[in-house]
């Protein structure tokens, strides 16, 4: 199973603590939450951009356009993909809470622990001078076996993303 394997950094997801942020204390393990996992699109298929190339190069008129479900089929992710993913979160006692292929999504549940051990990070709470929030440092790891699955997860840190101008 995907747990005893060789784990992959998900490229682009190494996170550092704010500028002047520092560790106050340890999460609670128990602590449940949700976190969004975005999987590749299903590789049998052609480009979307060649296909939007296509299409764009003929007249309006002319133009056939994709249904929603022709989208979802063509380029959300394949059965495949999705079962592994799932496999993979039933290995770490993590909850499918909802999968939406066309948007190429899958939404976890879990406790702080387990979507730790799964995603190989360490969270904690820090305080900052704009505030306190609960994050993370360093890469997000996957078992090999699902790393050219996954291409991001979002949830694991709840820092400020955007400030007001």
């Amino acid at each position: 199973m995907s747990s005893s394997k060789n784990r992959i950094l998900i490229e682009g997801s190494e996170r550092a603590a704010l500028p002047g942020a520092h560790i106050v204390g340890a999460i609670d393990p128990n602590e449940e939450m949700t976190v969004t996992v975005i999987v590749r699109r299903n590789p049998s298929n052609k480009e979307l951009s060649f296909v939007i190339k296509e299409i764009s190069a003929q007249k309006p008129s002319e133009r056939k356009y994709l249904s929603r479900d022709e989208l979802a089929t063509s380029y959300g992710t394949g059965p495949v993909d999705l079962a592994k993913v799932e496999e993979f979160a039933h290995e770490y006692g993590l909850n499918v809470v909802e999968i939406k292929p066309a948007e190429r999504r899958v939404i976890f549940k879990g406790t702080v622990a387990s979507l730790s051990a799964a995603f190989g990070v360490y969270r904690a709470r820090y305080e900052h001078p704009e505030g306190s929030y609960r994050g993370r440092t360093g890469p997000i790891q996957v078992p090999e076996d699902i790393a050219p699955i996954v291409e991001s997860v979002f949830g694991l840190d709840d820092r400020p993303q955007v400030r007001p101008h």
